[in-house]
């Protein structure tokens, strides 16, 4: 059994993969995860996500899209907190990198990560 020390954005969906391609069908979007050991077509799986590899844009760029919840200065760091269809995702930014975003508490957003970042395991029966 996998386990993940700190936060993490956690989502759960099943694998679809075609021509070579992988991607997780979520509520509402189909996820591309690239090439990934050990998933299987069908298989359902969770996909974590480190809040530090989530980026932040303006919406209606390429992403989820849903809105800022909180905002949480830390000094170094800041983390957001955004509601979306599929359940709350955490970023952590860089104190400068919030500065040129300036996300506000209920401001829509557009939030993305690189697939290299995600961790797929399957979903234990």
């Amino acid at each position: 059994v996998a386990q993940f020390v700190g936060e993490n954005n956690m989502l759960t969906g099943t694998v679809r993969a075609e021509g070579g391609a992988a991607a997780v069908a979520l509520p509402g979007m189909d996820l591309p995860v690239g090439q990934k050991d050990g998933i299987t077509s069908g298989q359902e799986v969770r996909i974590v996500i480190r809040p530090e590899h989530v980026t932040i844009a303006p919406p209606g760029q390429s992403g989820l899209e849903g809105r800022v919840t909180d905002v949480i200065y830390f000094g170094s760091s800041v983390r957001v907190m955004m509601s979306s269809p599929l359940g709350e995702i955490s970023a952590v930014l860089p104190a400068g990198k919030a500065n040129e975003v300036r996300p506000s508490e209920g401001d829509a957003v557009a939030v993305s990560w690189p697939s290299e970042n995600m961790v797929l395991y399957p979903v234990q029966a």
